[in-house]
């Protein structure tokens, strides 16, 4: 039986994969919907679990992914899968570093080290960068691999969960980084 945890249950796409993990009777899950992870809430929670959808929000993430592997360790738990969602840009697919607070540039490097800590696992990850979020989809679903440039745009919620439930249940996107995209800004469409 696949057991999956949803860290960052309170975000909207992780909702619609919570809605979906919840009719699927060869799943079982458990959710942290926190920003803080701590290694005591996580020793009991993350027991038999194999897949990690995170969704945690931006701000240490670095910290709560680092936090989340060491807890693996000190168990000796080994995952088939982990399904991180972060923000375009992050492999500076898109051209927007020179509009970036000071802020911002040091969440992007959190987020850059978190896929690090990830990669560094040697599990298999899918890392979904996603344009800025909308309830509905406005356009077709374009998925931009690492290292290819991607415009700036939007990404409906349900697509993201889609290609969020595709990692996880198939094979399709592992070991890849992957843009999602379905409707361009205004300057990007011109």
């Amino acid at each position: 039986m696949l057991k999956v945890m949803v860290l960052g249950a309170a975000s909207p796409v992780s909702e619609l994969v919570i809605e979906d993990l919840e009719t699927n009777a060869d799943v079982e899950y458990v959710f942290y919907n926190s920003d803080i992870v701590t290694p005591t809430e996580l020793q009991e929670m993350l027991t038999g679990v194999n897949v990690i959808f995170c969704n945690l929000p931006a701000g240490n993430i670095d910290q709560n992914i680092l936090t989340v592997f060491e807890v693996l360790r000190s168990k000796q738990q080994v995952l088939n899968q982990f399904i991180f969602l972060t923000e375009a840009g992050v492999n500076g697919e898109l051209n927007d570093q020179a509009q970036l607070t000071a802020e911002q540039q040091e969440i992007r490097w959190q987020q850059q080290y978190a896929i690090k800590i990830i990669d560094e696992e040697e599990i298999n990850y899918t890392v979904i960068r996603q344009s800025p979020l909308t309830r509905q989809s406005t356009g077709k679903l374009t998925i931009y691999q690492e290292g290819e440039p991607m415009p700036l745009g939007t990404v409906s919620i349900t697509n993201i969960a889609q290609i969020s439930l595709e990692a996880i249940f198939t094979e399709q996107f592992v070991n890849q980084s992957i843009g999602l995209l379905d409707h361009l800004t205004t300057e990007e469409a011109k």
